[in-house]
């Protein structure tokens, strides 16, 4: 949260401001004390913060956002709170510190928020191990905390990609046995996440996001039912998949509040190279 004090003639609030002015006298006409106090729209929740000042006995407050209120206090570190101003005009009371905010902002810090979805330009062949959205959930429920994912935490499992047929092969009998089928490459499928966000409320928002991004950028099967793969008894489903997607939150004034990231790859288990003829 940003702190400010802000010298500004009343007729220029604008929406979503606050603006407090304290005078010496019960009726808001007498000398005033110090200058208006502010919230600031551009933080992650509207605040002033603590403003102090000489000991006032009325104050005027002016606001064109609904949800809008003022905290009044009878010392200068604004520990003893005496009432709260939530409606525009002049109210009597003694004091020395002043705390406005919106209300809205802090009740729902992602008010007025957007996110924006990235993703990646390059597709995976890879499964989705029934629903792409399980894969995403498991990798970020285990990988992301309170506040933040840790990039070290990675979702692998391991599977074999492919099958290697021969057919026309006869046993002793001279009957043909017709197809088989050896597992031809083992692959590691490899899912990493990062991010870092203000509360579990964020991250589990960014995450349902994530997980519906997924399952629209995933593809049908991406090698046939009818090929040699399936008729050999294959169980595995490998579709299109992104290979990156990306989620950010920015406040209303696009600052970055907070962001996760899902990124998956492949590579052979028996080699250091990546899989052959998974990228596209």
């Amino acid at each position: 949260m940003y702190l400010t004090v802000a010298a500004l003639s009343l007729i220029h609030i604008v929406a979503g401001d606050i603006s407090v002015q304290a005078f010496t006298d019960t009726q808001c006409a007498g000398s005033s004390v110090g200058t208006n106090v502010h919230s600031n729209p551009a933080g992650v929740h509207d605040g002033s913060g603590c403003i102090a000042s000489s000991t006032f006995n009325s104050i005027n407050t002016i606001s064109v956002d609904a949800g809008f209120q003022c905290n009044i206090y009878s010392d200068t570190a604004c520990q003893n709170f005496l009432t709260t101003a939530k409606t525009v005009g002049c109210l009597p009371v003694i004091g020395q510190g002043i705390i406005c905010f919106s209300q809205e902002s802090f009740d729902n810090p992602l008010a007025g928020s957007k996110a924006v979805i990235g993703i990646g330009k390059n597709s995976i062949i890879a499964r989705t191990e029934g629903d792409i959205r399980n894969v995403v959930d498991r990798a970020l429920t285990n990988a992301c905390g309170n506040t933040v994912c840790d990039p070290n935490t990675n979702d692998v499992v391991t599977y074999q990609f492919g099958f290697e047929c021969e057919s026309g092969l006869a046993d002793p009998a001279g009957s043909n046995t017709g197809i088989f089928c050896d597992k031809k490459e083992k692959c590691t499928q490899t899912v990493s996440t990062s991010g870092d966000y203000d509360n579990t409320e964020q991250r589990d928002y960014m995450k349902e996001l994530l997980k519906t991004t997924m399952k629209q950028g995933t593809s049908q099967a991406a090698v046939p039912q009818d090929s040699d793969f399936f008729k050999s008894g294959a169980s595995e489903i490998l579709n299109n998949q992104l290979s990156f997607a990306q989620v950010v939150i920015n406040d209303p004034k696009g600052a970055n509040l907070a962001q996760v990231c899902y990124s998956k790859s492949l590579t052979d288990a028996s080699k250091t190279f990546e899989t052959d003829n998974v990228l596209l």
